[in-house]
């Protein structure tokens, strides 16, 4: 049975567009972020973010990059020299 790898990003597009009035001719003033996303199979994924999920999606990534970054600093280490010891007791 062939691995279950999931695809990876190749390209990402987006742009801010801005409902400036409705049918009735009120002052709207309403973004919305569209995202446009190549994946590596081929597929391509177009979604719309109100300007709050927007907010939510940048805090989400930068909570995710400095648990990241705490990943690399702190625990890989760790992991290193845990493997790097266990070589050493086998020799």
């Amino acid at each position: 049975m062939g691995s279950m790898e999931a695809p990876s990003l190749v390209q990402a597009r987006w742009r801010v567009d801005v409902t400036i009035t409705t049918s009735m001719m009120q002052k709207v003033l309403t973004p919305v972020v569209i995202m446009r996303l190549e994946l590596s199979n081929g597929e391509i994924k177009t979604f719309e973010l109100p300007q709050s999920q927007v907010h939510s999606l940048r805090y989400t990534l930068a909570k995710m990059l400095k648990d990241m970054h705490y990943f690399e600093k702190k625990v890989a280490p760790v992991s290193l020299a845990k493997k790097m010891n266990e070589r050493l007791v086998k020799n």
